[in-house]
Parts: C-alpha cells; structure tokens; sequence
C-alpha cells in the first residue's frame, strides 16, 4: 500500500516539475538541494531532473551520485542503485557496493597484491565525487584521494536511453595502478521481491531467473566478451573446451515485465559480463559489466605451483581507448520478452550496417581436409610423411555426388589443403599441396565451384604462427606475455582439460604484422584466382600484446577489423563463429553455437545469437557428425534456425591412427552421404516456407519450441517421446511442424 502511495504522489510531483525546468550553462556545478535545473524531484529524496526529451527523463542526486531515468512511455524509473538503507544480507563490501557506481581493482605501487575499494566508500563518503553539468546530463569526477586515482563519469541522455561512459582517456593515477573498473553493478537489479530474469549472451544465449536459490558464491558469472586473452593464459592454467564464448557484447534485464538492453557500444574487447542472483552477496538480482583499464595476472613466483608468494604482473601500458561506454537501451512495454530484446538488437545493428543480407536460403555446408601430418619410419629413421584424406579431386567428385542428389546449395570450406599446413607454416601462401593433386588439381577444384554456383572456401590464417617461415619470424613477429616470453597457444586434452604437450604449439603473430602478412595472402589468393577465404575460429583470435611496446586487445581488433575490410574487398568470406564486430565482413557463418555453456547459475538456454542474425545471412552449427548426430541435436539446428554442417573426408579412418586429428574418426563421406542427404531435404523444405524472414519470437511449452518468423510462418519443434497438440496444429514425437 505504501508503495502505491509512493507512485501516486511521484506521478504528481513529475507532472509539476516538467513546467518548472530551467537548465543551467554547461560546467555548472550541481548541488544538492535546489538548483536552476528544476526543483527537486521526490522519486527519492533531493533527486534533481537534470536532461528530459520525448521518451526519457534523467534525475541525478549529487549526495550519493545516484542516476535514474524515467521512461515517459512506461512510467516506469531505472535507478543506477536499490533506494535502499539496509540490506539485512549485506556485508563487508558489499554494503557498500549497493551504493555505488564503480568499484575499482588495483595494485600498490610495489605490485604485491590486488586491492578494491568502491565509489561510496572511496569517494562519495569522503565529499570527494565533483559533479558538473555537460548537454543532456551530467558529468561525475570519482576522486579516490587515498588510492591517488581519479576517474570522470559522464551520463547522457538520448532518445534511445541512457549512455553512461567511463572517459578512460582522462583517468587520473598517482603511485597506485588501476587495473580493472566494475560499472554500474547495480543498475536496475530487482529484489527478492521482484520477478523477472537476466539475459547474458554466452554462447547462442542463456536466463537467469531473478531468486532462483544458486546462491554459492563461487557461482557468480564472469566471462570475458569475445573470448578468453590468450595473453593472459599460463602454462599451468587449465581450459574448459566445452565452453561457449561471448560473441555479442550485449546483456539484459526484465524486472516486473519492464526491461532494458545493454549494449557495450566501446571497449566491449576489454570487458567482462558479470550476474548474480539475490541472497549471494545482497539481496539484489544483478547484471553488469566490468572494463579491464590496465591487464594483470598474479603468477606464482617463479611460476612454481607450490609457491607461497605471489608476482603481480601489470601492462605497461592502460588501454588507450578514449572511453568505455555503456549504452542502456529501455523498451516501451511492461510485458518485455527476451525476444523484445533480440528483436531491438537486430533492428540496432541494421541501423548501423553491421548485418548484410546474403543469401538465407537452405545450405549444405561441408568441411573436408586434405590431409594429415603423420610421423612414420624407414629403416630407422623417423620423417614426418604427409597422409593423404581428401584430394582435390575427390572433393570435387563428392561435390558432384551431392548436386546430382538433389543437394542445390553448398558452401565448400578446405582445410589442411596447402602446403603451409604440412610445413607448419602461417597459412598465407596458400600453394596446393602436390601431394593432395597439386595446382592443376586445385585450379579444377575452383573452376568446378564457379561453374556449380559452390562456393569453394580455402582455409587460410594471418594469425597463428608454427613455426618461422612465409616472412614471419618467430623472435620478432610474435607477442608476448606478462612475463615477457612468447605466447605459446597450446591444443588442450578433453579428457584432463590441461595442455597436451605431445603437440607442438604455435605463437601468435604482433597485431603490427598483420598487414604484412595480409598483403601476402591477398597477393596469394590472387595468384590463384580464388576469392573465396574462410577462416576458422582460431584465424581470429583476440589478444593482447605485452611486449614493452605492446598494447591490450583494443588495438588487436581495430587491426582485425582494418583487415579484415582489405579482404572482404573482392572476395567472398566465410567466418567460423566470428564476434560481432567481424560479422559485417562475413558472407557465410559457421559454427555458431546451439547453446550456452550451461553454466550452473543459468537457468535455460535461448537461440537470442540466432534471432539477431536470422533472416540476413546464412549460418550453420558446428559439423553435426563430429558434435552430435542425434536426432535431437538435428530439432536443435531446425529450432535455432540453423543449417547442417559435415565435417567430410574420403579415405578410411585408419590412415588417422596415431595423428593429433582422430576427431575426424566419423567423418567418412560414404558414411554419412544417405543422412546429409536426408536432412538437406528437410531443411530445403523448410526454407521455402521461412524465406528470408527474420525470427520475431521465441518460446517454449513444456518440450516443445515455438518459433514465430516475421512472414507469419511458425515452428513447433516437438523433443517429447508423444505427439504434441497445440494452436491446432499436430506436431509428431521427436518431430517438428510448420504452419
């Protein structure tokens, strides 16, 4: 009731103040009680409206340096923190955490040990958070005078929401090194008493249901968007290979059915997405971001295991991006569904051109590989022989035993095709290996393709390096860690999660090479009169650099995306799962995945990846037969709107014994040609009812999806062992139904 009251009298107040509004001179300090932008506004005490425009208002309470944005449409107000005195599960930090807005990691100037300290404790409580007016909001310096660091704020209304920028470029440090900056950890988070959930875009995408009891503390989720720094690995680190990255560098929020989108619009390679539920450390449902200003890692000393002290390596260097911003994004409704928010995500990223159309149709997509590096022996010496598994012309000949079924699109991607491969060479020559047919072969091979309409797509790679070789070297083309020594990239175990040392690594080439070793592979693919590239995940790693004239992954993907333009000019790319800011470039996805990491705290997955990109280029999942052949993994790819990928070769499995690629041990064409063919025909079938439609909706009922399409097409995707019943429509037992 005393809620209700509450509403009552804040609707009344707002209407009043909206005629009273004056806004002073930009730089204007503001203060605490009355000023010339408007009287105080009692959403809570002495908030002050400070920027309004048809959509939105901005309060702003310069005593606590708490935000909140009113949305006209809604009603509804989004506060940066709970209007809350006590939380009775708070403690420690966390009592203060609920009042601020940063909370910031950093090391003493002797890089013994990592320390936090929060805006409230650091900065508000002592008087020393100096605000200013600046268009449309306002702007907040955070003065931590016992860590000597100064970090300016700015928060900015537009049409669209609220832009809240860390200005990176004008942070402050004394003795003390910042490190890390967690933003906004509270913006918006509902209560025990709330209902709604948190979406976070791990893998195709997955909620967290407000309150649902995974309260552990070892269970809060931090991932780093678009992938783990490999800079940052050690040798000792292990690796979860199953685990899906961030690819999209995006989170939300539902609370009582209004919500809102989050957009991390600069720094998204620097940050981390964090969420946790109520009762783990606060009684708040949260979903947040964290920017990393300057990277570190604590090693073991002498990276001994059994050590007891610890070195804190730090970056020479901090980011040099001018800001980190994050863009909150509010939907006009009270009944938001995590499809709302994909829906105005796709619509964002075709306003700013991010997505192409290309062809949607039904797609086969085949992978082969030519071949196989295998050490074998002659009279006692040991060589490494190349083994032959897919030819240039037995991949054509499987190329034409597929169109003459029936199979009518098909994108074609060639690994281990060259001789880089075999010589363990960066893969930018791209010379057909003689033993897989030679250059006459593979001219065939791509004349074949053109005169089919399929796309033949060599794999090619700037970005690992093997060994020295094609120009690279590998004591001075290569980055390196905090410690100063090389990066090594290891191949992990399945079975222990560790590195297999039985495999050689490969370096990883300096960010500042990359044109060098571009201009080659161009001048290569021109040469043989390819332009089709694909490149696989690996070819498109996100690192940083901690040579001493090195830098972190800001610069890494600025020069990612510079050429990768160069090469999309004239040539038709293919990306394996690519972050979003290669997906502009790409022609084709690959290996997009079909679920989360299922991460304990997660409550289910959604295909939110695939509603963003539905309907403007065509992609598959990864190779069903090595992944999973099962017919619920094939409803999977029919529900995420997916197309079949194969992982194909021609020769028998038992040229692969002893090699580091026995994954390819259910990959025989012969083998699976009846299944592709199969399952290509129910996905063609499909397609001519979808089209290029987009997906509007998603949800589920009990085992079954229902997928709506923007042509007023819907999906039933049905994994119970019954037949189903619904709207009408029958959909059969581990089947699926279009209407």
């Amino acid at each position: 009731m005393k809620k209700r009251v509450f509403s009552l009298v804040l609707s009344v107040v707002l209407l009043l103040s909206v005629f009273s509004v004056a806004y002073a001179a930009e730089g204007d300090p503001i203060a605490s009680t009355t000023t010339s932008w408007g009287e105080a506004v009692p959403v809570a005490a002495d908030f002050q409206e400070i920027a309004s425009n048809k959509n939105f208002i901005l309060y702003f309470r310069s005593s606590d340096c708490y935000v909140g944005v009113r949305d006209k449409r809604t009603g509804v107000i989004w506060y940066s923190n709970p209007l809350v005195e006590d939380d009775p599960l708070a403690s420690g930090i966390s009592v203060t955490n609920l009042r601020s807005q940063l909370l910031i990691t950093y090391t003493n100037k002797n890089k013994t040990k990592e320390s936090q300290i929060n805006s409230a404790a650091g900065c508000v409580k002592g008087g020393s958070a100096n605000t200013t007016r600046v268009n449309n909001g306002v702007r907040v310096d955070y003065v931590f005078g016992n860590e000597k660091i100064t970090i300016p704020v700015t928060y900015v209304l537009d049409e669209e929401g609220l832009n809240a920028s860390i200005l990176t470029n004008e942070i402050q440090e004394g003795s003390n090194e910042l490190l890390r900056i967690e933003f906004l950890q509270y913006f918006g988070a509902g209560s025990v008493a709330d209902n709604g959930y948190m979406f976070v875009p791990d893998g195709s995408g997955a909620i967290i249901n407000f309150n649902n009891g995974k309260t552990n503390r070892n269970l809060i989720y931090s991932k780093p968007v678009y992938g783990e720094d490999l800079s940052l690995r050690t040798n000792n680190d292990p690796i979860t290979s199953r685990s899906e990255k961030i690819s999209l560098p995006v989170f939300g929020l539902v609370n009582n059915g209004a919500g809102f989108l989050a957009e991390i619009t600069s720094g998204a390679e620097l940050a981390f997405i964090n969420a946790g539920v109520a009762g783990t450390s606060t009684s708040y449902n949260n979903v947040s971001s964290t920017v990393t200003y300057r990277s570190s890692n604590s090693l073991p000393l002498r990276d001994q295991v059994d050590s007891t002290q610890n070195i804190i390596y730090n970056a020479l260097h901090p980011t040099v991006l001018s800001a980190y911003s994050v863009k909150y994004r509010f939907l006009d409704s009270t009944q938001v569904t995590y499809s709302d928010l994909a829906n105005l995500y796709r619509e964002t990223l075709k306003k700013e051109g991010v997505t192409k159309t290309a062809d949607v149709g039904a797609r086969l997509f085949t992978e082969f590989y030519g071949g196989v590096r295998k050490q074998k022996s002659f009279i006692g010496f040991v060589y490494n022989a190349k083994e032959k598994l897919t030819t240039f012309e037995e991949a054509q000949e499987i190329l034409q035993d597929l169109k003459g079924n029936g199979v009518g699109q098909i994108t074609a991607l060639y690994n281990n095709y060259s001789d880089d491969f075999f010589s363990r060479n960066v893969q930018i020559a791209m010379n057909p290996a003689g033993t897989l047919g030679g250059k006459r072969h593979f001219k065939n091979l791509l004349d074949y393709g053109e005169q089919e309409d399929i796309g033949i797509y060599p794999a090619v790679d700037f970005v690992n390096v093997p060994t020295g070789g094609n120009g690279v070297s590998t004591f001075f083309d290569v980055v390196s860690a905090l410690n100063v020594s090389p990066v090594l990239v290891y191949n992990y175990k399945l079975n222990s999660n560790m590195k297999d040392s039985t495999t050689a690594p490969t370096y990883l080439l300096a960010a500042t090479k990359y044109n060098k070793a571009v201009d080659r592979l161009l001048n290569a693919a021109n040469k043989n009169n390819c332009h089709a590239l694909y490149f696989d995940e690996k070819a498109q790693y996100l690192y940083s650099d901690f040579s001493k004239a090195g830098y972190l992954r800001d610069q890494t993907k600025q020069e990612l995306v510079t050429q990768f333009q160069r090469l999309s000019e004239g040539n038709s790319i293919t990306l394996s799962n690519p972050n979003s800011y290669l997906m502009p470039f790409a022609d084709y996805i690959t290996d997009l995945p079909l679920s989360s990491s299922r991460n304990t705290l997660f409550d289910y997955d959604i295909p939110f990846l695939q509603m963003v990109l539905k309907g403007t280029k065509a992609y598959s999942g990864s190779s069903v037969n090595i992944n999973d052949m099962s017919q619920e993994a094939f409803l999977r790819h029919i529900e995420y709107g997916a197309n079949i990928k194969y992982a194909l070769i021609k020769s028998e499995t038992t040229k692969l014994l002893e090699t580091d690629m026995t994954f390819l041990y259910s990959a025989t064409y012969d083998t699976f040609k009846d299944q592709i063919m199969d399952r290509y025909s129910q996905m063609e079938t499909i397609s001519r009812e979808i089209g290029d439609a987009s997906i509007t909706a998603h949800q589920t009922d009990g085992q079954v999806a229902v997928v709506s399409y923007s042509n007023g097409k819907t999906i039933y995707v049905n994994y119970s062992d019954s037949s189903v019943e619904m709207n009408g429509v029958s959909i059969p037992a581990n089947g699926y139904a279009v209407r």
